[in-house]
């Protein structure tokens, strides 16, 4: 029951979100694209802790860009203690605790980079929102502070380094090649986790992408959107919650890509390729944001001026995208007995019978 529900507020949420921080379009087309996910889908059925990574990542990310365009107001310090309780909250989930303190630091040092003179203006703010998150977080920290060898157990069973598996080292010595290159082939691979490679964990193996040839497509696009705009708050937040986890959830570690491990980057993945398909949009009819609201970091107006036929067409592309992704899951991969294999199935079957 909490699988489920835990998806489907996070598609809710990434609705809300992406149509604050950009425009309603991006957040009603990243909801549509998220929930026909077969890649969301699957872990918004299984009964796992994951599927609320990606949620309480998007609800302490999400909060926290909120925060940056109404810290210079009043009631501003109240969206940085919202931030703070879903940061703090991040500490009890597995993946969370271990990569939501990376993705603020990347975060945090492209703010130092682009945009000081907001960040010297929000430090108070900030710092009431961070000793929050650290008291709602310190009984997790307190419990990793006392067996200190827990917190890294996993990555250091699981990492690719000396000290850690050591297969860096083992790779080289088997196949003849250096270990830089082995280096440079896993990078390439880790940074195509969600386009090419296919699945090495237990808890999926679709036998393809996790994400779909067309959302594959729009979230390159939108990346490269993200890229270009790195100076802006709200792109800068996009790309650390994608870089951390590719880094430290597949470029470093054996069995990459491993779904469970990324399921944390869900809805960036789906922002990325609704703005991506926006951004399309945009070029192909010459809309653009107001230049006032570009300088100053703001969404554009959530309204669609212009082309009032533009929103339905980018809504049909997203619903067909996602109809694709759906009718792949409940239909091939339910078939193909890849997850749960027959055997499974017919001794499950056998024991309701006997029962």
């Amino acid at each position: 029951i909490l699988s489920p529900l835990a998806g489907a507020i996070t598609v809710a949420a990434t609705f809300l979100i992406g149509q604050r921080l950009w425009r309603s379009e991006v957040g009603l087309i990243a909801a549509v694209l998220l929930l026909g996910s077969h890649y969301h889908l699957q872990y918004s059925r299984l009964g796992l802790t994951n599927i609320w990574d990606g949620l309480l990542a998007l609800l302490a990310l999400g909060l926290i860009g909120i925060a940056w365009q109404k810290g210079a107001e009043e009631n501003g310090r109240f969206h940085w203690l919202l931030a703070g309780t879903a940061v703090g909250l991040n500490a009890y989930l597995f993946v969370g605790v271990h990569l939501m303190p990376l993705i603020l630091a990347v975060l945090f040092g492209m703010t130092l980079i682009f945009q000081r003179d907001m960040l010297q203006k929000q430090w108070r703010h900030l710092l009431a929102g961070f000793l929050l998150a650290l008291v709602i977080a310190l009984p997790q920290i307190l419990h990793y502070n006392n067996n200190p060898t827990v917190f890294m157990e996993r990555f250091n069973a699981l990492g690719i380094g000396e000290g850690q598996s050591g297969w860096l080292a083992q790779e080289a010595v088997r196949t003849g090649l250096s270990q830089a290159t082995l280096l440079r082939q896993q990078i390439g691979n880790g940074l195509l986790s969600f386009t090419y490679g296919l699945d090495k964990s237990g808890s999926y193996r679709p036998e393809r992408p996790l994400l779909g040839l067309g959302t594959a497509v729009l979230f390159t696009l939108g990346t490269i959107f993200a890229l270009i705009r790195l100076r802006k708050f709200r792109y800068s937040l996009l790309l650390a919650w994608l870089i951390v986890p590719l880094t430290f959830g597949s470029i470093l570690l054996l069995e990459s890509p491993s779904s469970h491990r990324l399921v944390i980057a869900t809805p960036a993945l789906a922002l990325l390729a609704a703005i991506g398909l926006v951004e399309v949009g945009n070029l192909v009819t010459g809309r653009q944001g107001s230049r006032e609201t570009e300088e100053k970091d703001l969404p554009p107006a959530p309204r669609l001026p212009g082309s009032p036929a533009l929103l339905p067409i980018l809504l049909g592309i997203a619903m067909l995208i996602a109809l694709m992704d759906m009718s792949f899951y409940f239909g091939p991969y339910r078939q193909q007995h890849t997850f749960a294999d027959r055997n499974t199935e017919i001794a499950y079957m056998m024991a309701e019978y006997l029962n």
